[in-house]
């Protein structure tokens, strides 16, 4: 059945119309969700990503908390070993535990001096640095050297001068030794009444 020009006109104009309304609705409602929508999800995204960087964050902290709580055990358990009382009777207590009889021997104790700590930051220490003389064979010597300074491991050894006591056709000569040590003392344990003592 032919359609009259007034009919086909008629029908054109519905298409037109019709179209002109679904881009309307397109332009004021779809598209304007659609872009709310995408900016939704972005801002999910993003708060997504804020909240797994904040757990990272805070796992960090927690790390850190940890690794400060082990590092302060340590610290306390070196203050442990630290002088407490007279310096002086402290350094010779704690030498004599070291000391073998005929191979490695301490004859002199010279008194502590309290000087300024070289080490930045500024820390609740002082330094006191002491020179104590004796005899020992190079190995002896060695020997205590290694485990004195790795069972304190607030002194450090700054001198250390050696020469033969005594003329020997053995080979574990003794020498005569000159030890200058600097030791961390927290600070108020700063005495140091006790005269130099050397024995012979």
């Amino acid at each position: 059945m032919k359609l009259s020009k007034q009919k086909q006109y008629n029908l054109v104009k519905l298409g037109f119309a019709t179209a002109a309304v679904l881009l309307l609705i397109w332009f004021f409602l779809v598209r304007p969700g659609q872009s709310r929508l995408i900016q939704r999800v972005k801002a999910g995204n993003e708060l997504t990503q804020k909240v797994a960087a904040k757990k990272q964050l805070i796992q960090r902290a927690s790390n850190v908390d940890a690794q400060l709580a082990k590092n302060s055990q340590k610290l306390l358990a070196i203050e442990e070993q630290m002088v407490k009382g007279d310096i002086y009777l402290w350094i010779e207590k704690t030498l004599r535990d070291f000391e073998i009889p005929g191979q490695i021997e301490f004859s002199k104790y010279d008194p502590p001096q309290i000087i300024e700590s070289q080490v930045p930051p500024k820390l609740p220490y002082k330094t006191a640095s002491f020179v104590v003389t004796g005899a020992a064979t190079f190995h002896d010597l060695g020997t205590f050297l290694a485990n004195f300074e790795n069972s304190y491991r607030h002194i450090r050894i700054h001198r250390l001068e050696m020469e033969p006591a005594a003329l020997g056709t053995g080979t574990d000569e003794k020498l005569s030794f000159l030890l200058e040590m600097q030791v961390l003392v927290k600070a108020g344990n700063t005495a140091s009444g006790a005269k130099p003592k050397s024995r012979s």
